[in-house]
């Protein structure tokens, strides 16, 4: 399943969004961020890369996440839990890029996420799991020259959850804010 899902991922970032993006670049982007949940408002740190391409002032990618959270269960029990998250996404730059020069832009997508944890009991459960999220941000990317950039971006992000178990079913949905830092190289 994990890997129909990021086939899926890359074929619509290369097909559709070269197409879409016209003359372009190929695209990585490897960065870190931080997002606030829940009521404690605890911090999870996250490692993403997107991969796609970049035309003018659009640019499609593909996307895959890893997000981590560790904490104590029933006491002394320690459990991890971590969520890949695979999905596609846009980003619009609201001025053109050009080296030596700050830009912003705007950036959205959709992703679902493919859950598991240290207790095998539970990674039994989280299979009935089905998961979908989007976000929306805002940011900004400095191009050193054509090929590399940084950029820094803040949103907010929806992720809703579904389990269909045998006995019961049991709907949420999280809104967090995020924030992070990538690094982008253009081929």
């Amino acid at each position: 399943m994990k890997n129909i899902v990021l086939g899926a991922v890359l074929a619509a970032s290369f097909g559709p969004g070269q197409a879409l993006a016209g003359e372009g670049d190929f695209m990585l982007s490897v960065g870190n961020g931080l997002g606030f949940a829940g009521m404690e408002k605890t911090p999870a740190l996250d490692v993403g890369t997107r991969i796609g391409m970049r035309g003018k002032t659009n640019s499609f990618f593909g996307i895959v996440d890893y997000f981590r959270v560790a904490g104590e269960a029933d006491g002394d029990d320690s459990v991890s839990v971590s969520l890949t998250t695979v999905g596609a996404g846009i980003r619009h730059a609201l001025r053109s890029t050009k080296p030596r020069k700050a830009s912003p832009y705007v950036v959205g997508g959709v992703y679902t996420a493919l859950p598991s944890t240290s207790d095998d009991d539970v990674n039994d459960e989280l299979k009935e799991l089905k998961t979908m999220g989007a976000f929306a941000g805002v940011g900004g990317e400095y191009l050193f020259d054509t090929t590399f950039s940084i950029s820094a971006e803040v949103g907010i992000q929806r992720f809703a959850v579904l389990i269909e178990a045998d006995d019961f079913d049991l709907t949420g949905a999280v809104t967090n804010s995020y924030s992070g830092f990538q690094i982008n190289m253009y081929l």
